[in-house]
């Protein structure tokens, strides 16, 4: 999975600074989510899929930390379900 970062940028002149988190376009997450947009708005009506913000009449997005939890908590799931039937063990 591509390492997400936040951005550092310059408020006022360069006095204070403010972690900015990134959007990711539908593009952005269908890259890394195997799902359609459908799906993945089912999933989210359903509460299991992080819900996107509205950024204007036409355009949506989702918070890259959001998905990248979401996608850690799958593997996670993953590993925790493999353990415990006793085929492997958690890295």
């Amino acid at each position: 999975m591509p390492e997400i970062q936040t951005n550092r940028l310059s408020m006022a002149g360069g006095l204070q600074s403010t972690n900015v988190r990134r959007i990711l376009s539908s593009y952005d997450v269908e890259a890394l989510v195997p799902y359609s947009m459908a799906q993945i708005r089912r999933l989210e009506r359903a509460g299991k899929f992080p819900k996107r913000l509205r950024l204007g009449p036409c355009r949506v997005g989702w918070l890259a930390d959001e998905i990248a939890i979401w996608i850690e908590a799958r593997a996670a799931d993953r590993d925790v379900r493999h353990d415990s039937h006793g085929r492997g063990s958690t890295r």
